[in-house]
């Protein structure tokens, strides 16, 4: 098994070798010999002693049609039993010297000379696309395309931050004023409680805020602030906002994403390192607790 076939054309306008294939299984006995009605049967082939055995053999690959003449023309192919005259076998044993001269001959083959060179220039351009693709993402991201548009409608409303976003992509404190919208029970957050002075407490905040990588305070004024955030390569822009609620001890939050559908987690993420940060702070309390005054 595995030893290399040459196909060759006899019976045609241009005799000669067309394919390689190689040997699939071992010899077993031709089943047509014993078959009365095969034109290959014969009589005098016993299933005990068979006389024809043959092999399965399993294409490599087609190749131009290297023929009679040019094998007849090519130094060193002289003694190739194919060649000589008178003979009549349709299967011939080829010396390894003589399957090395008749490869360097064939070449890569008709056919692998028509695609592959074709198939080298798609999976050259699909790879450059699957590299450069993501340069020219990242690239837009960081010149602001993926930034989206400030909300016009952000701040303090009759004492309401905005309502949650109509997508799965924000959060707030003030959920439960809006009982009937869509997103208010994912939404809902818990807002900063804090002890002492309300004021300084928001000023503690805005300290807090100014600290955390790629976030900006865009707007500080009595009883409200609010910043941008930022991710790292995209540069997808969050808006977060924060109301001081002086008779309820708390500072409301909110934080949505401007664009996209879901946040993956990262608007509550967000609120929960800011509250974390804040506690850590002597302004602040655990979710929870009652204002200390």
């Amino acid at each position: 098994m595995g030893d290399g076939v040459l196909f060759y054309h006899s019976s045609c306008a241009e005799p000669g070798i067309v394919g390689l294939a190689q040997v699939a299984s071992a010899p077993y006995p031709d089943p047509t010999q014993f078959d009365p009605k095969s034109p290959y049967f014969d009589a005098a082939s016993k299933v005990e002693a068979p006389r024809w055995l043959l092999v399965d053999v399993q294409v490599r690959r087609k190749t131009r049609n290297l023929t009679l003449p040019e094998l007849r023309a090519t130094p060193g192919l002289e003694e190739l039993l194919v060649l000589r005259k008178g003979n009549r076998l349709s299967i011939t044993p080829v010396e390894a010297r003589h399957w090395q001269l008749i490869l360097q001959r064939l070449g890569p083959g008709r056919g692998r000379r028509a695609v592959k060179p074709r198939l080298r220039i798609w999976l050259l351009r699909l790879l450059a696309a699957l590299v450069l693709l993501p340069v020219l993402v990242i690239a837009a991201g960081q010149l602001g395309a993926f930034g989206g548009t400030p909300p016009a409608d952000l701040g303090v409303k009759n004492g309401r931050l905005k309502a949650p976003s109509a997508t799965p992509n924000s959060v707030t404190s003030q959920a439960a004023l809006w009982p009937d919208h869509p997103q208010a029970a994912r939404a809902a957050i818990e807002p900063l409680r804090y002890r002492g002075d309300g004021p300084a407490a928001l000023r503690t905040l805005a300290t807090i805020l100014r600290g955390m990588e790629r976030t900006t305070v865009v707007t500080e004024r009595p009883g409200y602030l609010y910043a941008q955030a930022r991710t790292r390569l995209l540069r997808f822009t969050d808006d977060v906002e924060f109301s001081l609620d002086e008779a309820a001890g708390v500072i409301h939050v909110r934080s949505a994403s401007r664009i996209g559908h879901g946040d993956r987690g990262v608007n509550r993420a967000r609120v929960e390192a800011i509250r974390s940060a804040f506690m850590a702070s002597p302004a602040g309390l655990p979710a929870g607790a009652g204002a200390a005054r």
